[in-house]
């Protein structure tokens, strides 16, 4: 009887060992895939703020790169880029300001030749320009 005592006390043993060793690796589990979450959270948060504060960090940006990097975001160049922000924010003044900007285009020559005159005369030019008809 008393090795079948021995045997069942070994057993039992053994049974509390894996027991307590089946607890800790379901701790484990547990913890990994706790930390997974709280990774998962934060990871989140951080792309959240990121995309809210981004606009405003920009902005504090020296040397223009504010400009350099609203350009980057619209895939254009600076220039492109400031075309379309205008035109976006003020229509009516953007097609103004192209009309004269294709007028002084058209009249290059005849304009620089009066801000030369202006320049050596040292006084105001009156200067005679094409209006084409639209």
């Amino acid at each position: 009887m008393s090795q079948g005592v021995g045997r069942l006390d070994r057993a039992s043993d053994a049974f509390e060992r894996e027991q307590q060793n089946l607890t800790r690796v379901i701790s484990t589990v547990r913890g990994k895939r706790q930390q997974w979450e709280w990774l998962a959270i934060t990871a989140a948060a951080a792309f959240t703020v990121g995309l809210v504060l981004s606009p405003f960090a920009a902005r504090l940006l020296p040397f223009g790169w504010d400009a350099a990097v609203a350009a980057d975001i619209m895939h254009a160049d600076r220039w492109h880029a400031g075309q379309a922000l205008v035109k976006s924010n003020d229509p009516a003044g953007w097609t103004t300001l192209a009309a004269e900007i294709d007028l002084a285009e058209a009249n290059h020559d005849v304009l620089s030749t009066c801000r030369e005159a202006a320049a050596t005369s040292k006084k105001e030019q009156r200067c005679s320009i094409v209006l084409p008809v639209p």
